[in-house]
């Protein structure tokens, strides 16, 4: 089983190819998927989320590097 990590460095890797943000969404997202662009939006499953990345003219690009920078959470 992946980390969440993992998952979530796959997702991302999934962005390197033409197409591969919408294929990414629809991998990973279901209909109950939230997703919270905070500032931004919050979209519920994945054609609300593709709908916002095409907005941004996302949806037909890809992207070559993207940095991943993770926080811990101290409680």
């Amino acid at each position: 089983m992946s980390t969440p990590t993992e998952t979530v460095k796959t997702f991302l890797a999934m962005w390197e190819a033409p197409g591969g943000i919408e294929k990414a969404i629809r991998s990973y997202f279901n209909d109950d998927t939230t997703w919270e662009n905070v500032g931004m939006s919050t979209t519920t499953g994945p054609e609300e989320a593709i709908a916002v990345m095409d907005g941004f003219g996302m949806k037909a690009m890809w992207v070559k590097t993207l940095r991943l920078r993770q926080w811990a959470a101290q409680y």
